[in-house]
């Protein structure tokens, strides 16, 4: 399935953009909220789709291929011409994540795949649910991503990652 992980509604002003909280600039999010299942990850490398957010809803669509989904959207925040034209952004990342931690502590994603399409059922409707969660529509339906293994991340403030990474390395 093209969708492994996602975020919703994510607020720019809860990134360390520059680094200078956590001493690297990171887009950490977390999925549960308590050992054992607690699981914390910085996306910022997540490639995939992401979607900015005006005050009228949808505002800019992106695509983050080569470069991740974070450098894109820190771009859009600070430097480009879509600076200060969103308030919120969300994003649907194409890359696993994995069990396994690095020595900081975040789970580690995987490579992207070759073939991210395959054309099956389950494809097109992955990409219909991404489209109805992004726009947040009101279909009849609540529609699911296929895969059981897709995970919604919430965002961590960098305020708060230090308390959450201590969670997930006793």
């Amino acid at each position: 399935m093209p969708v492994h992980a996602y975020g919703l509604h994510w607020k720019p002003e809860d990134v360390d953009w520059s680094g200078r909280v956590n001493g690297a600039w990171r887009m950490p999010g977390r999925v549960g909220a308590h050992r054992p299942g607690l699981r914390v990850a910085d996306l910022r490398h997540q490639q995939g789709i992401y979607v900015l957010y005006g005050h009228h809803g949808a505002y800019y669509v992106g695509l983050a291929r080569k470069q991740g989904i974070g450098e894109r959207i820190k771009a859009h925040h600070l430097t480009d011409s879509h600076r200060g034209m969103w308030t919120n952004f969300s994003w649907f990342g194409f890359r696993q994540v994995l069990k396994t931690r690095d020595d900081v502590g975040f789970q580690r994603l995987k490579h992207l795949p070759n073939n991210i399409l395959s054309g099956d059922d389950a494809s097109i409707a992955d990409f219909e649910a991404l489209l109805i969660k992004a726009m947040n529509l009101q279909n009849k339906q609540k529609m699911r991503f296929t895969s059981p293994y897709v995970d919604q991340w919430t965002q961590v403030p960098a305020r708060d990652l230090a308390r959450y990474l201590a969670k997930v390395n006793p």
